[in-house]
């Protein structure tokens, strides 16, 4: 009831106005110890504009939901736009909850959504991957990289991370044909280096796409 409730109401506010060009504008919502900060996406196509829009507000309604329960003492959703052209938006959404104890808990949430159709792509839209193994032998042969999430530390599995779990539907552009799949914290690494990625170069997506037509 509750999502039924705020989804059009979110969504009416992000309707509110219809710009002539493309551009994101920041929405934040505070409530006590909620604080909700997300992009509101304006476009000239309102069915594009709807469509995105529409798919960021399910996210901030979840948010919403957890906070309405109260188990959580802190809900904080923040983003990034990690990348934009004239065919594609590349958000990442971080989600935030604090219980109690050292730290509290997150994830990140990578979308990308086709300017022309409103459409969110799936990586299969960029680079076609069979199996998690796939990506666990190119780390080892270093055709992929790992890094932390600032991506400011290059990093290797190790014997805590020996394997690359699954692939990640979570992943973002990050320019000049680089996509970046997003594992969580303790996934590929501990939590110190937060949620890790796995960098696809053009050059390991085309040759992906080669061996996996």
């Amino acid at each position: 009831m509750l999502r039924k409730l705020l989804l059009p109401a979110l969504i009416a506010t992000v309707f509110g106005c219809v710009a002539s060009n493309a551009y994101v504008v920041e929405q934040t919502q505070t409530d006590g110890t909620m604080k909700l900060s997300y992009p509101l996406v304006y476009e000239t196509n309102p069915t594009v504009q709807h469509a995105i829009n529409t798919d960021i507000a399910r996210y901030v309604v979840s948010e919403k939901a957890v906070y309405e329960t109260g188990k959580a003492q802190v809900v904080e959703l923040s983003y990034q736009v990690a990348y934009e052209d004239d065919n594609y938006l590349s958000i990442i959404l971080t989600p935030y909850h604090y219980y109690g104890g050292a730290h509290g808990h997150y994830k990140q949430i990578g979308r990308v959504y086709d300017k022309h159709t409103g459409n969110v792509l799936p990586l299969s839209y960029f680079v076609h991957i069979n199996s998690a193994e796939q990506l666990t032998e190119g780390l080892r042969n270093h055709s992929l990289k790992l890094y932390s999430q600032t991506r400011r530390i290059p990093m290797s599995l190790d014997r805590a991370w020996k394997d690359v779990p699954y692939i990640s539907d979570s992943y973002y552009l990050d320019g000049n044909g680089f996509i970046e799949l997003i594992y969580q914290p303790y996934e590929l690494g501990p939590f110190s280096v937060g949620a890790t990625r796995i960098e696809i170069s053009p050059t390991a997506a085309e040759d992906f796409n080669k061996l996996n037509k």
